[in-house]
């Protein structure tokens, strides 16, 4: 992938006098910050081949945004959301659907996905190597969850 932006919101909003906006589609190399966005739609974000995942981090500040989803580009792997990220935080505005429809690099052991998630549905598609030889990757799943949808292909 030759082409993508990177994001820096820059709006001078505030969660006193946020920015409203439905619904939003990126093609990035990052994750920016939308502490001071409030989204009744979705957040769409494209990843890049040199996307960086250090901004994952910045999910956590998606509080007033109702779902997210992340794509990533056929052929390329990259690593799973983390999980401080997926837990999410003490908020009660957490959005409550994230989709994870990109190819998540295999685990290199099985994951002890515990807590409260206050994520209502996590759903994972186009995922082909999110497995440990077949197996569901999880070991536990978290408190708070009401779905948890795992598709290893999408079929278009």
């Amino acid at each position: 992938m030759d082409y993508g932006l990177y994001i820096n919101n820059d709006l001078e909003n505030t969660l006193k006098d946020p920015f409203f906006c439905k619904d939003a589609y990126f093609v990035t190399r990052n994750i920016p910050s939308m502490a001071n966005v409030i989204s009744s739609g979705g957040f769409y974000y494209t990843f890049t081949s040199d996307f960086d995942f250090n901004s994952l981090k910045n999910l956590s500040t998606h509080n007033n945004i109702k779902y997210v989803q992340l794509l990533g580009f056929p052929g390329e792997s990259y690593p799973l959301v983390p999980l401080s990220i997926l837990l999410g935080s003490n908020s009660e505005n957490m959005y409550p659907v994230i989709f994870i429809g990109y190819n998540v690099q295999t685990p290199n052991s099985f994951i002890e996905f515990t807590g409260y998630s206050f994520y209502k549905r996590i759903l994972f598609y186009n995922t082909l190597n999110f497995h440990i030889n077949g197996e569901f990757p999880f070991s536990k799943l978290p408190n708070g969850l009401l779905q948890l949808f795992v598709l290893l292909f999408l079929l278009l």
